[in-house]
């Protein structure tokens, strides 16, 4: 889950300076800079890919295919301003979640070049905290969307 967590956790690596790459990582530099709502501060990120670490320090049963932020129970905040691609109740064979996609023009993120769309894709959500939101729906930048959470029904079960 490269959520707004672990979005902003990137924007704060990727902080200002040159469009230089990041030595080992293939990343550039870019415009984004996050700015938090009052109370809130970046995430720390708990589960890289490859990784064989769950979000709450756990063993995985296999390597991570993702990249997790936040802490269970933790906020998720919008990092920008977007429109709600798609919402679905997921099962990736751990138990059932929440999922969530937003779009978010450059100009959202307060970037002048670069793709014209970039998404932000929310795993590891209670799906009850998502389902009132809607195709098409406007998300505003510091928006609360969930929680951060573990699949139900799954290893671990519910937080």
């Amino acid at each position: 889950m490269l959520s707004a967590f672990g979005v902003s956790a990137v924007a704060h690596y990727l902080e200002g300076g040159a469009a230089d790459v990041k030595k080992g990582y293939d990343i550039t530099r870019s415009k984004l800079v996050p700015v938090y709502p009052e109370g809130y501060r970046c995430s720390p990120l708990t589960s890289l890919y490859a990784s064989w670490r769950d979000i709450d320090g756990s063993r995985r049963s296999e390597a991570h295919s993702g990249v997790d932020g936040g802490r269970l129970g933790e906020d998720i905040i919008a990092p920008a301003s977007g429109t709600v691609k798609a919402v679905w109740e997921a099962n990736w064979g751990w138990g059932k979640e929440g999922a969530l996609l937003i779009a978010h023009t450059a100009s959202e993120l307060n970037m002048d070049d670069g793709a014209a769309y970039y998404l932000t894709a929310y795993d590891h959500l209670r799906y009850d905290e998502i389902k009132h939101l809607k195709v098409g729906q406007p998300i505003a930048r510091g928006e609360r969307l969930a929680r951060v959470s573990r699949p139900v029904g799954g290893l671990g079960g519910p937080i």
